[in-house]
């Protein structure tokens, strides 16, 4: 029946088979005889569990189904022998303002400043638009000044609200009534610094003084009798600073203020002439938002829905705990949680994270998160500016696990976060969730069975051993191993001799097979049982599991079944004509590497069972990679057809590849002479030798020959073989000269094929040169 399947897929039914038998009848034997007793098991690992639950009103399903679905979340964590406690924070979208900034200008508008007062006129809304951009509340206020006495002195600008307006247009309608007027040696500065300070400034602002003047401050003045006084003034101003715009050669005057406040100048003239002031402005604007950037770059204002209490995160408590071991006392507290607000996206996913990352987990518990929501995090958050912000919180407290309920849309915003920390974690479909039949509490357990994953089994020993059984345990792995390689490589060997209708296995193919392939099998288990122990950095295989070491457990079992592989299609060159050492090997680390995924995902259906059907995939990847290999490779071949429907085909080379009834002959024939005809490759060129006779010609692809019912063709990759051509009759030799020399016919059991050709005999014109003498295939 295989015969007639194409050679990949009988090459791989045939692996499977090979590996699974020796599994079941071998393998498992050796596990029962062998395998080291496990050590008592240990107490019931710690894992804290807390849900990040997204509680705006359109996740009122999430909740119900947390409550309705906790019980069984518990009793999935506790049947993997979990100790569990749960805990649960509820976030919305958290109410934030930005920083308040209120800036007062303290304007010169004696009769040298009318470019200044247009300046400030015509740049005042790019100037308050660039700070709110950066995320700042901004509201100005006005205080002009001259060099009058009294009260003539000063001009207040006043608005709707006071003294401060947010209305840009209103101020700059204002300002452009202004008129710049008088002047002398000095200007009241200081009193329009006085002025300034007494106004209304919001409770927690930012408080900015913009000074813009072309003289020094005229002292003394009418409320402030020096430069000492203005400082004291000054600093009644909590959390203020001031900006000077004066020529470069006041700054003296001015420098003294920045005992009561910090200071920055601009010099509003340059090599003695007035700089542009449309310029001024702008750098001003920046210097601000630089000075202010560590409060300013959380902007977005959130809209003002609920009160501050409803927005904030809101975690359980459990009598001074963030933790419960009961689930109904879990359903009683989250019973007080009520799904508000929302409609609107982004929520406060990330700051609800970082404020999860910090309760009160145990010291030896694994710290598991577990977000629900229908929305992306709001970017920036009010306490965390990013998901890497959020992310290294995480990291620095140590979660262990973090998986995700959320729709697929979002889910690359929460990936993000996995990656950033390095932590493990699933996603699972909150739509599916939403609107499968059996309620949002169905994936719990789900859930619950992705914490609850301590390791993955692979091709070494999983099972908690200690380390004064690490002999007995390599020695298990390395037999094991032995008998599935030396599975697989006698079932290929038997199916290339059945493709060749030859005997399925002498006893030299026997030992030489077998033998070889158990000790590859050997070594490659016991290898890749030392790389896992030392990717681990123990021996102690408990240890190494509860480390949580899995990426590197799984690269190392993958790596030993590549080197298996690779080492077992390696030893299938020596049975296979004419295929190439390094090919087969290639095609057998590929399979064994496919192999080990499959074997991987098997486990998981039990560590005997999933052990067993390991082994058979392993089989059916590398028996289908070394059939491809010989596909792959093959350049020049021998096609056999039996009849209609069955052909076989053999790679010619340098290995003559022989064909007749004897059983040592590659291609065995049922009727005919021990040994017909004999094919190789010389330089290039493929000869047809016919043994009986000991004539050779050179053949060309689509030459063909027939004996009894069977057609032998030559076959190029090169060439189009669909329309074979017959071999031209061959002139019979000419007789041999007198002296002729004829070496004895071959030892015992080889083909009766000549080892020498005549001496100084004649060729037929346009032949090529008899090939080499055909040495014997001792594989067959």
């Amino acid at each position: 029946m295989l015969s007639n399947l194409p050679k990949p897929v009988s090459f791989a039914i045939l692996g499977a088979i090979g590996c699974f038998v020796a599994a079941v009848f071998v393998g498992e034997p050796l596990h029962l005889l062998l395998e080291p007793t496990p050590p008592p098991p240990p107490q019931k690992q710690q894992v804290d569990v807390v849900f990040v639950l997204d509680a705006t009103a359109s996740m009122q399903f999430a909740i119900d189904g947390t409550k309705a679905g906790i019980q069984t979340f518990v009793d999935e964590l506790d049947d993997d022998n979990l100790d569990s406690r749960v805990g649960l924070v509820a976030f919305r979208d958290r109410l934030w303002q930005p920083p308040q900034l209120d800036v007062s200008f303290v304007l010169d508008v004696s009769g040298s400043m009318d470019s200044e007062i247009l300046g400030v006129r015509d740049g005042i809304e790019s100037f308050a638009s660039s700070l709110e951009g950066s995320g700042l509340d901004v509201q100005i206020g006005l205080v002009a000044f001259c060099n009058s006495d009294g009260a003539n002195a000063i001009e207040t600008l006043s608005f709707k609200d006071g003294f401060f307006t947010k209305n840009y247009a209103e101020f700059k309608d204002k300002v452009s009534r202004l008129s710049a007027f008088g002047g002398g040696d000095n200007e009241s500065s200081y009193l329009g610094l006085y002025t300034a300070v007494n106004q209304n400034y919001r409770k927690d602002s930012k408080k900015l003084l913009i000074l813009i003047s072309d003289e020094p401050p005229k002292i003394p003045d009418a409320n402030v009798r020096s430069t000492a006084q203005m400082v004291d003034i000054l600093k009644q101003l909590h959390d203020a600073k001031l900006y000077c715009v004066v020529n470069r050669e006041l700054e003296r005057f001015y420098q003294p203020l920045a005992a009561a406040l910090p200071q920055t100048f601009f010099s509003l003239s340059e090599n003695g002439r007035r700089v542009d002031f449309s310029q001024i402005l702008p750098a001003v604007a920046t210097q601000i938002a630089t000075d202010l950037g560590d409060s300013s770059d959380r902007g977005g204002a959130t809209r003002n829905v609920f009160s501050a209490e409803q927005l904030e995160p809101v975690v359980l408590d459990f009598s001074g705990s963030n933790f419960t071991s009961d689930p109904a006392k879990f359903r009683s507290q989250l019973a007080s949680i009520e799904a508000v607000g929302g409609g609107d996206i982004p929520e406060s996913s990330l700051d609800a994270l970082a404020l999860a990352s910090g309760l009160d987990f145990r010291i030896a518990a694994g710290k598991v998160l577990v977000l629900i929501t229908d929305a992306p995090p709001r970017i920036p958050d009010k306490d965390n500016a990013d998901a890497s912000e959020t992310a290294m919180a995480m990291k620095a407290e140590g979660i262990s696990q973090f998986h995700v309920v959320t729709m697929t849309e979002f889910e690359q915003h929460y990936r993000s976060i996995q990656t950033t920390a390095g932590i493990d974690g699933k996603f699972f479909s909150l739509a599916a969730a939403a609107t499968g039949s059996d309620g949002f509490d169905a994936i719990l357990p789900d859930v619950g069975e992705a914490i609850a994953v301590a390791s993955v089994k692979g091709l070494q020993s999983g099972v908690a051993y200690s380390e004064n059984q690490s002999t007995l345990l390599l020695t298990l792995v390395g037999l094991w191993t032995g008998f599935l390689s030396c599975g697989i490589c006698l079932t290929l060997i038997a199916g290339q001799n059945a493709s060749l209708r030859r005997q399925l296995m002498t006893l030299p193919e026997a030992l030489k097979g077998g033998g070889g392939s158990l000790a590859t099998g050997i070594i490659s288990g016991i290898a890749g049982q030392l790389l896992f122990q030392y990717a681990l950095g123990t021996t102690d295989t408990s240890e190494a599991i509860d480390a949580g070491n899995y990426s590197r457990e799984i690269i190392s079992r993958v790596c030993a079944w590549i080197m298996l592989g690779g080492m077992l299609g390696g030893t299938m060159a020596f049975f296979i004509p004419n295929l190439k050492w390094s090919s087969a090997a290639i095609g057998g680390m590929i399979g064994g590497g496919i192999g080990a995924g499959g074997y991987l995902l098997t486990s998981s259906l039990g560590y005997s069972l999933g052990r067993i059907l390991g082994a058979a995939c392993l089989g059916l990847l590398i028996g289908l990679m070394v059939a491809l290999s010989e596909i792959v490779s093959r350049s020049y071949w021998l096609e056999i057809s039996y009849g209609e429907n069955e052909k076989t085909r053999v790679n010619l080379g340098a290995r003559p590849v022989t064909v007749g009834n004897d059983r040592s002959c590659t291609v065995w024939l049922s009727t005919g002479p021990p040994v017909k005809y004999s094919y190789a490759m010389e330089e290039g060129v493929i000869f047809c030798s016919d043994v009986a006779t000991g004539h050779s010609i050179s053949v060309k692809p689509n030459d063909a020959n027939a004996i009894n019912h069977i057609t032998l063709t030559v076959r190029a990759a090169a060439v189009d073989s669909a329309q074979p051509m017959p071999l031209p009759p061959v002139a019979p030799p000419p007789p041999p000269p007198k002296k002729t020399k004829y070496a004895s016919t071959a030892k015992t059991g080889d083909s009766p094929v000549p080892s020498s050709r005549p001496i100084n005999s004649t060729r037929p014109p346009g032949t090529l040169p008899p090939p080499p003498p055909i040495k014997k295939d001792k594989q067959g």
